[in-house]
């Protein structure tokens, strides 16, 4: 199996940036540089978090195709494998997650005590605005990542569901949801499963849906983890919802203002056009008027010679 894991820990080496940035001001210093500005330190971390945010993206793709092809494993070489590459992904997600927003509430706190020590200044304003946008774009990448798991966790259960109707055609609902919520599955299966013709099919579906069913917990802890997270992430989003109707509003009149702009300069194009076919007209009407005043002039001296 391709070991995709491996490559996105290769090709984001901006993720672990977080951590070893100060390392590098000290060389600096060493070196006797100047030390980097307040600013310049805060756009490199916005940097390195962006690069971050967008690595937990990457995975959440990975985490979604791996969950399909799971579901579609023709052997239990192949969904062992797809369950191994998944919890590392999730592993991964979780790990960039928590430092992501430990840098976001640790970076609120630092531009509170910036805008305290320099108010209504503009790089205050850049900082908050900067943070807003952060904070926005790590909540919608953390809500995606939850709905592919809510998505998926439906799926496995209806996956868990046909497996056990194979054991057990008449199952009634209530047998069918407790296998589901794993309340006595296996009890139910070791009556089922006796010898006979279809012995190895109904052995196999009660493995496979032991697996399942394991699958599930897992993606219900990862929800809860993902609750809790929404729930500190809930307050930043507050505090800075203000700000975030405020530089949606200034994009759409940007936008505005640009789309204005075209249909102007379209205007001004189409009146220097005219401009130029107005000034040539007149151009050519003084050359005609200076050659009829030029004949007129030349022909009374032609009149006199004779």
């Amino acid at each position: 199996m391709r070991d995709r894991l491996a490559e996105l820990k290769k090709a984001s080496p901006d993720a672990p940036a977080l951590e070893v940035q100060t390392s590098a001001q000290a060389a600096d210093v060493e070196k006797g540089s100047a030390p980097p500005t307040p600013m310049k330190t805060f756009f490199d971390e916005i940097s390195n978090m962006r690069g971050a945010i967008n690595t937990i993206k990457k995975l959440v793709t990975d985490v979604e195709e791996t969950h399909g092809k799971a579901l579609t494993a023709v052997s239990e070489e192949q969904g062992a494998d797809h369950a191994k590459a998944i919890d590392e992904f999730m592993d991964q997600i979780n790990m960039q997650a928590g430092i992501v927003r430990r840098k976001l509430k640790d970076m609120e706190k630092v531009n509170q005590d910036f805008e305290k020590k320099n108010p209504n200044s503009s790089d205050a304003r850049i900082r908050a605005s900067q943070h807003a946008v952060l904070v926005k774009k790590f909540t919608d990448t953390m809500t995606e990542y939850n709905e592919v798991q809510n998505k998926f966790k439906g799926k496995y259960k209806q996956r868990l569901q046909k497996q056990f109707l194979i054991v057990k055609p008449d199952a009634s609902p209530d047998e069918v949801e407790k296998v589901v919520n794993g309340e006595g599955g296996a009890a139910i299966f070791a009556q089922q499963i006796m010898p006979g013709a279809q012995y190895m099919e109904a052995k196999q579906a009660l493995q496979d849906i032991q697996e399942r069913h394991q699958d599930i917990i897992k993606i219900e802890k990862s929800i809860l983890e993902l609750h809790q997270l929404f729930v500190d992430m809930s307050v930043l989003v507050a505090q800075q919802g203000e700000l975030l109707n405020q530089i949606d509003s200034h994009v759409s009149k940007a936008v505005e203002y640009t789309e204005q702009g075209v249909e102007e300069l379209k205007e001004a194009n189409v009146i220097q056009k005219k401009s130029r076919k107005r000034m040539c007209i007149l151009i050519f009407c003084l050359v005609v008027l200076a050659v009829v005043i030029g004949v007129g002039a030349s022909i009374p001296k032609i009149l006199s010679g004779h």
